[in-house]
């Protein structure tokens, strides 16, 4: 038995390995094994709740071959046809054979069973309902004409969480003598759903601790499951293969396990020398430098490779004019010169001037007549029409002597100098397109930002609309280029008829303070792409296309910035377009007769040089500063309120509204609100007292109510105070705030009294026949006096009422104080009836006997002791 012990042990097992059980006299284990659902045809194999099948071999079962077997509804097999015991209990008291799911609170909803071939197997299914609870369940045996037992569970949820575990199911197997079984789960809480189990007797031949079943070659004690795997092309742990690292499949005759590095290529091994292939060939972990193809030309350095770091130089390879050998023949010797004369990159054999460092193909185009990227074009605005000495590309206006980068800026509604400022009011720092790595989606427009206070105006747009699109004008402010952006303006313009080209479109206006060291984006979108704005901090995934500066002018107090001059393929359309910002400085938007570039604030006509200056912190008159007669618009105090409308500026408990408290100061700046007046004429003052002199129902001596404020302005007695420490007010429910035994948080208890307060004692406490005990208190009939726990079963009538008197469960004679007659002998026994004379001779002894008895009974009421008399 001990060899069988420790073979349990060695069982595969997962993290249920409580499950493992036995062996039991006969030999018996059980250990979980794979769970495998077999599905039954209903309509051929339903036995209707329970039935006897008959089988076509021998089931040896305990040392006895059974050809019958019956099922039974509640999860349990038997094989002498008759029924299991009719409660639970643990084997070997069940009068069963196999308990699968053993549960006397079962009811078989279905059980199938079939007989199956290949294996030959006979397969049971149950579907169980529980009596007591909602759920149901469902398991599944399986006997072998080996002897071997499978159970399977599929779904044991029966509806609580103490039923489908386990708790109160019986799982095992049992000879009919009681001699041997095996409990694998009495009542615990051990299964659960998809487990399979296995029941078998143990057999061990090869003495390796491992049950046959389970070893896969039960003659070879080095080959069990849970052995280590040794490097001997053998299943020595039973997995069904040997480790991956024995395989020898490249027949090299060296395995993985002994150092085949390659198992695929019969000359990688620690026995191969060395080749130019780019493999690892003995084996020894490293591939030679020269061996590795660095720049993927497919030659490496050991076959003729010049230089492994540039894939256009090696063996063959034509000559290319780049300064390189690429064809490694030992020289740079493309026809012409491979050389660099003005070091900028570009070959003498490329380049258009070799000379001059600002002359080479792909250079970027300067604004010097020159052709600096070598294609044979000088732009068309590297000229100087307007002879001031300043190239188109160099300036804002070429047809204007007089504007030009050195002329001084003036307030007159043009870009004097050329510095993106129109009357010299704002400098414009960098701005960039904002496209294919838009912080908007479809979002096409500027980013940009100001150094001095400006009036944004609106935006045009250059588009190519269709028949009932809409254009969105946009205009987002945020502290930093990551944002939070906020949409600051928006107008939209809708399309009736179709756009005939490219055309110029601007929005309604939209003037807007542009703020120092802020930023904005002002864009546009249609619905032709997007329907609708989407807000998104993401690449924009849809037009991934870069775009680069357009032309910047200035002129009629419009700044310019153009985009691309043709369409782009963005979907079913072609879809170009510009953008052009206007700044309204030379603009009246306040109408207060001054321009932007000529006043302070041209969004507030409250504002503009010779107003009046008034007392709200702003400069009215546009002089620099904020004055308001003679005092300076400042809160000295820092209590929220200008000098010139503070009443003590340099005081902060004192300003206009402020709540008056007694201090003997005007702290709202209105003498009429004086700490002494009593506002709301309930007789008190707050200086008096009153906690709310605005609100007359709140004073002092009046009654707290359970309404959130302190009424009786008394801060002792709030409504939230708990005066009886349970943690509740009586506000809060509390129905006896000097009880702690009484809150809505105690349990209630069997006194009579209503504990947790909810207005209601429970029926259970209640005495409604008036005895003195209720139902809680052990009253055994709450309807009827005469029983009672106080009350003794020891009279003539009450051992003869047909009642439990003194609720003890028994009535009448069976109750030990209704027992036999005294004698002579016995003049005391377990319970009397006294029913002899009370007077002489031996009849007074007995009364005596008996008025002794009732003594007893009155000092320790023990029924057994007592005598009855009648009467009494």
């Amino acid at each position: 038995m001990r060899a069988l012990a420790l073979a349990i042990l060695l069982l595969p097992t997962t993290a249920l390995a409580q499950i493992e059980a036995g062996p039991d006299d006969f030999g018996y284990v059980a250990y979980e094994s794979t769970f495998v659902w077999e599905a039954i045809d209903a309509s051929t194999a339903d036995l209707s709740g329970e039935g006897t099948i008959t089988l076509p071999w021998a089931f040896p079962f305990y040392g006895v071959d059974q050809t019958e077997v019956t099922i039974d509804g509640q999860g349990a097999i038997t094989f002498d046809g008759g029924d299991p015991d009719a409660t639970d209990a643990c084997l070997p008291e069940h009068s069963l054979d196999i308990a699968v799911y053993w549960d006397d609170d079962l009811t078989a909803t279905d059980v199938f069973a079939e007989l199956r071939t290949a294996p030959d197997r006979l397969v049971i299914k149950w579907l169980v309902d529980s009596d007591s609870h909602p759920g149901s369940g469902t398991f599944q045996a399986r006997l072998f004409p080996t002897g071997v037992i499978e159970f399977h569970y599929d779904d044991l949820d029966l509806g609580h969480p103490l039923a489908n575990n386990g708790r109160d199911a019986v799982v095992g197997i049992q000879d009919r003598a009681g001699s041997a079984w095996l409990d694998v789960v009495c009542e615990q809480s051990i299964l659960s759903g998809t487990l399979g189990l296995t029941l078998e007797v143990c057999v061990d031949e090869d003495g390796d601790e491992s049950c046959a079943s389970a070893d896969c070659d039960d003659d070879d004690p080095t080959r069990f499951p849970g052995n280590s795997e040794f490097c001997n092309g053998e299943d020595d742990d039973c997995t069904g293969a040997p480790g991956a690292d024995e395989a020898d499949d490249d027949s090299d005759g060296v395995r993985i396990c002994e150092g085949d590095c390659d198992d695929a290529d019969p000359d990688s091994s620690p026995d191969d020398p060395e080749v130019c292939d780019g493999a690892d060939n003995d084996c020894d972990g490293v591939i030679p430098a020269d061996e590795l193809d660095a720049d993927a030309d497919l030659v490496p350095e050991c076959a003729g490779d010049c230089d492994d770091a540039d894939a256009a130089n090696f063996p063959a390879n034509p000559e290319l004019c780049d300064g390189q050998d690429n064809d490694c023949n030992g020289s740079a010797d493309f026809p012409g010169d491979e050389l660099d004369g003005d070091s900028d990159g570009s070959w003498s054999c490329a380049d258009c001037d070799d000379a001059d460092a600002a002359r080479s193909p792909g250079a970027d185009e300067l604004c010097d007549s020159i052709d600096n990227d070598c294609d044979d074009v000088v732009p068309a605005d590297e000229v100087d029409d307007d002879g001031d000495g300043f190239l188109a590309c160099a300036e804002c206006a070429d047809d204007a002597v007089d504007i030009h980068p050195d002329q001084t800026e003036t307030c007159n509604g043009i870009d004097d100098n050329c510095d993106l400022v129109v009357s010299g009011e704002i400098t414009l720092g960098e701005m960039d397109y904002f496209g294919g790595t838009t912080l908007f989606r479809n979002l096409y427009g500027l980013r940009f930002e100001v150094d001095e206070a400006a009036i944004f105006a609106g935006l045009d747009a250059e588009v190519s609309q269709e028949q009932g699109d809409t254009l969105q004008y946009v205009l987002f402010e945020a502290p930093a280029v990551i944002g939070p952006w906020v949409l600051v303006r928006e107008t939209s313009q809708d399309f009736p008829t179709e756009t005939d080209g490219f055309e110029w479109h601007g929005s309604e206006p939209m003037p807007y303070l542009l703020q120092p060291g802020m930023l904005y984006m002002a864009g546009i979108y249609s619905n032709t792409i997007t329907g609708n704005m989407r807000f998104t901090n993401e690449q924009d995934v849809d037009f991934p296309v870069e775009f680069g500066f357009g032309r910047i002018r200035i002129g009629s107090g419009a700044l310019n910035v153009s985009g691309p001059e043709s369409g782009m393929e963005l979907g079913p359309r072609d879809f170009g377009y510009a953008v052009r910002l206007r700044f309204g400085l030379e603009d009246d938007w306040d109408g207060d007769g001054y321009w932007g570039c000529e006043e302070c604030d041209d969004l507030d006509p409250a504002r503009f040089p010779g107003q009046e200056e008034l007392c709200d912190g702003l400069d009215n008159d546009c002089d620099d500063g904020t004055w308001a007669g003679d005092a300076e618009e400042v809160d000295g105090d820092g209590d929220g309120h200008l000098n010139c409308a503070d009443c003590e500026d340099a005081d902060p408990l004192n300003f206009p509204f402020n709540t008056e408290v007694c201090d003997e100061q005007d702290n709202d700046c209105d003498p009429d609100t004086d700490e002494i007046v009593d506002g709301d004429g309930d007789g008190y003052s707050l200086c008096g007292g009153d906690c709310d002199d605005a609100d007359p129902t709140r004073g002092i001596g009046l009654t707290e109510l359970c309404n959130g404020r302190d009424d009786d302005c008394d801060e002792s007695t709030l409504e939230t105070e708990d005066n009886d420490g349970d943690s509740v007010s009586a506000c809060d429910g509390d129905c006896d705030d000097t009880d702690e035994t009484r809150s809505p948080l105690v349990t209630e208890q069997c006194n009579g009294i209503d504990d947790d307060c909810d207005g209601a004692l429970p029926e259970v406490e209640a005495d409604a026949d008036g005895d003195g005990v209720g139902l809680c208190d052990g009253d055994c009939n709450d309807s009827n006096a005469a029983e009672s726990p106080e009350n003794g079963e020891i009279t003539r009538t009450s051992c003869a009422d047909s009642l439990d008197n003194d609720c003890d469960g028994l009535i009448d004679d069976a109750d030990p104080g209704c027992g036999v007659e005294p004698t002579v002998e016995d003049p005391d026994p377990e319970g009397c009836d006294c029913s002899s004379s009370l007077s002489g001779g031996e009849g007074s002894g007995f009364a005596l006997l008996m008025l002794a008895g009732l003594i007893r009974r009155r000092a320790s009421p023990d029924p057994a002791r007592v005598c009855r008399r009648e009467g009494v």
